[in-house]
């Protein structure tokens, strides 16, 4: 069993967090099914996803978000498109990234790892390109476990596309690569986890993406699901029980309150203040030091920083209703069904172009009802349009601030106060 320590830490709580999921799915690009994977990230609650061939470049990479969790460690291609390898981690969970991009190699290895704060655990996420030089990827794969294992109390989780058949093949090639993949992780007492084929098409059933665990040291359950978001099904295993460190909310803040009482003191103590230095100066540097000097200890004593209550944020809307997952649910029925009995790919295709129209038009409803109930519709509407982005929310109440002598001298002032 994977346990840590519960180690209390000032401004976070230790819970037991019972299951502890993970799932793995390759994409087969990432940048266009956001809204298919915040509704299977609601649905399946994972604490952490990987993903492998995301497509996405460094850029890219930077604005891309999952609704409630956060980028944890992203591999992406400089030199040429698609593949990629990446791990989302739920808000509430402390990480740290492992830098593995000496192990890297573009068409031959990609991989991404992170570190889970105050468990003995290292998930690493490895996408191999089927074109790829098999001898580089162990030799680099092998350096890569080696490095996540170098202490013992570590219990590594390995997840990917290997694009190597796991299951019965005649093929010659394909049980070499077999044979020296299993080889190669036993060496790490990893085991693969997943039986199941998890990429089938209309011609192919393979099984080449697959969790590796110690199962000696780790007690879990996986399973294999489709998503109908690639050819590829997502493969999940839950940990019966597990000790991970949350972040706590922050109820209060210390922030200045300009209000109405204390601008009037502000004005008081600037009448008061002995304004002859400043005239009597015998250069501009010193009477410029006088005037700041009057002008910061007063504003430091009419406005000083005191404990605020956070609001809490009224729950959102939640535009994935009950249609849309009884939809999503139908489209994976026929995404299993068409790949047995081909006549139903058009009916499948015809379907998914519906349903990706209605993801759209219930994110669009939702997007506007904000903005129809917001007090300042213009903020509001930045404001979705930062989080589409995924950039940081620009506060208009940085620039009333910077007018009342906060802005970016508000530091200095802490210094000379």
């Amino acid at each position: 069993m994977v346990r840590a320590k519960k180690v209390k830490v000032k401004g976070t709580k230790v819970r037991r967090v019972k299951p502890f999921k993970l799932i793995h799915l390759n994409t087969f690009g990432i940048n266009n099914k956001i809204d298919e994977i915040e509704i299977l990230m609601q649905d399946k609650k994972p604490s952490i996803f990987c993903v492998t061939e995301h497509h996405l470049n460094n850029d890219q990479a930077k604005l891309i978000k999952i609704p409630g969790y956060s980028v944890g460690n992203m591999f992406c291609r400089k030199t040429k498109n698609k593949g990629g390898a990446g791990i989302f981690i739920k808000d509430n969970i402390h990480f740290k990234p492992i830098d593995v991009t000496s192990f890297c190699m573009e068409g031959d290895i990609e991989l991404t790892a992170v570190e889970i704060d105050d468990s003995n655990l290292n998930v690493m996420t490895v996408y191999r390109p089927p074109s790829g030089n098999f001898s580089t990827f162990t030799r680099y794969f092998h350096d890569a476990l080696k490095k996540l294992s170098t202490k013992e109390d570590k219990v590594i989780l390995v997840c990917g596309d290997f694009n190597v058949n796991l299951n019965e093949t005649l093929d010659c090639h394909q049980k070499r690569l077999k044979t020296d993949f299993l080889k190669l992780i036993k060496q790490f007492n990893l085991e693969c986890t997943v039986k199941e084929d998890t990429r089938v098409t209309e011609r192919t059933s393979t099984l080449i993406d697959n969790i590796l665990i110690d199962v000696n040291r780790v007690k879990a359950k996986t399973k294999v699901f489709d998503t109908g978001l690639s050819d590829h099904k997502a493969q999940e295993i839950v940990f019966k029980e597990f000790y991970i460190k949350t972040k706590k909310n922050k109820s209060h803040l210390l922030q200045r309150v300009y209000n109405k009482k204390n601008t009037d003191t502000f004005r008081s103590f600037l009448e008061t203040k002995d304004w002859t230095p400043i005239k009597t100066a015998d250069n501009a540097k010193d009477a410029f030091e006088n005037f700041f000097n009057n002008v910061t200890s007063s504003f430091l004593a009419a406005f000083p920083k005191t404990k605020v209550k956070i609001k809490k944020h009224k729950k959102e809307t939640n535009w994935i209703t009950k249609g849309i997952k009884t939809s999503r649910n139908t489209l994976h029925f026929l995404s299993e069904e068409y790949r047995k009995n081909s006549s139903l790919k058009n009916k499948y295709k015809k379907y998914k172009k519906v349903y990706l129209e209605v993801l759209k038009l219930a994110k669009w409803k939702e997007n506007r009802a904000k903005i129809i109930k917001a007090t300042n519709k213009q903020k509001e509407m930045w404001k979705i349009v930062k989080e589409i982005e995924n950039k940081e929310i620009y506060n208009k109440s940085n620039v009333l601030e910077s007018l009342k002598f906060e802005n970016n001298n508000d530091s200095k002032w802490e210094k000379n106060q």
